[in-house]
This record gives structure tokens, sequence and C-alpha cells, in this order.
């Protein structure tokens, strides 16, 4: 018997949503499910293990994000941090192309040992090239603004490029009911101008809009970009 995760979150994947830490974890506690219940079947075959894989990294991925998106919540509850105070920088970065204010404080650090407390983990830990925190990007009908027309729609977004394509396959059934990778535009380079500083873009063009139909109202999902798979979820709905 195969469980269809769609079925449970039909009601759940929409504007409505706002990009909660909730539904992440909804999605990840299915996931979950769903891998117990093929591992107590019989008679599976490798393909069958490597769908379990694939399922069970998909739910580590968006649990991840949730937690990322639950400091966040906290940050602003407890510390008053502001949508564009928020701090990606760590210095398992490597470099400080996160770093922005002078200074900027702790308290708006959403990886430990900031504030935030959250676990710093590379991009490889979920079989990917890197992780990118953007301001640049806008998801149609998400927000008040709902459309790419100007730096008041963009979303403040979490992306992992490079996810393998049965773990981007696993998130895609989950959110949307569907295996398939759609192609979309989401200029995910790895570049100091792609990423969150405090403030957001102004590109209006298609690149840096997702809006392929599948997507649509959709805080998170898995799409195929410059022949790359991208995991994104919206942090900050504008």
């Amino acid at each position: 018997m195969r469980v269809s995760l769609s079925f449970y979150f039909k009601n759940y994947v929409s504007s409505s949503n706002k990009g909660n830490a909730l539904f992440l974890i909804l999605i990840a506690v299915a996931l979950f499910a769903a891998v117990s219940y093929a591992v107590t079947q019989s008679g599976r075959g490798s393909g069958n293990i490597d769908r379990e894989t694939a399922t069970l990294d998909a739910a580590m991925l968006v649990q991840y994000a949730a937690s990322i998106q639950q400091a966040m919540q906290r940050m602003r509850l407890v510390n008053g941090t502001t949508d564009a105070e928020f701090s990606f920088y760590s210095p398992d970065w490597g470099d400080n192309q996160y770093i922005h204010g002078t200074p900027q404080p702790a308290e708006n650090r959403v990886f430990s040992p900031g504030d935030g407390g959250v676990p710093f983990r590379p991009a490889g830990d979920f079989g990917a090239s890197y992780f990118l925190f953007t301001g640049q990007n806008a998801v149609a009908g998400l927000g008040a603004c709902a459309d790419n027309s100007a730096s008041t729609c963009k979303e403040l977004l979490l992306l992992l490029v490079g996810v393998p394509d049965a773990v981007c396959s696993a998130i895609n059934r989950a959110l949307i009911g569907t295996s398939a990778i759609p192609g979309d535009g989401i200029a995910a380079n790895n570049t100091a101008g792609n990423k969150f500083t405090g403030s957001y873009g102004t590109s209006t063009s298609i690149s840096y809009y997702i809006s392929t139909g599948l997507f649509v109202e959709k805080n998170s999902g898995c799409l195929l970009d410059a022949g790359l798979n991208v995991f994104y979820h919206a942090l900050v709905e504008r």
C-alpha cells in the first residue's frame, strides 16, 4: 500500500500557511512515518530501499528548515529582531559575506553561537552543494504583494542547491503530490550579492521569480534551475 503524503497536506500548502515552522514539522513527521511504514513491509528490493533513504533525507532537510524558522520566530518575540535584522552569519561559512550591521548583535544571529542557537550544518550533510539565504526572489501568490513587481514583494528564502533527484522528488511528493521536479527560475548563484545582508532585491526579472503553476502559493518546494535541483522555503513572506 502506498501512502499519499499529499492527501494529508493539501489543506496546509497554501498562502494561509505563512511559511510557518509547523507546516514543515508536519511534513517531516509524515516523511518519517512513511519510512517507518515502509521498513515494516516485507519483500523490499533495492529500489524500495533507495526510495526510503531519499525519503529519510528529505525529512531531515525539512526538519532542519523548520528549526531555522522556529529560531527566527523566537528571536522576533524575545529579542524584537526585525525581518531586516536577521543574520545568517556563522564562522563555519569560512567568510564574512553574511555579516551586516556595525556591529552586528549576536541576538540577531540565527546560527549558534548567536541567540538563534541553530546548529550550523553544511550542505554536504544533505548530499547537496551549498545553502543560500537570499532576499532576491519572490514566489507567486505568497505574502501581501504576491508578485515580483518591487523589492517589497521579495521573500526571504532558504535555498539548498544541488539536492539529489530522489530527495527532491520525495519533497515534492509530500508538498504537491507529484514526484516531478518542475523547472523554474531562481538565479541561486552562490555570490556575495545574492546573500541576505538586511536588504531585499529589486530585479523584476523572471529569473528571480518562482512562478511555475505547481509552486504558486507554495512556501516550499524543490525545483530545477540551470541543471541543478533547488529546495526552497520561504522563511519570511512579504
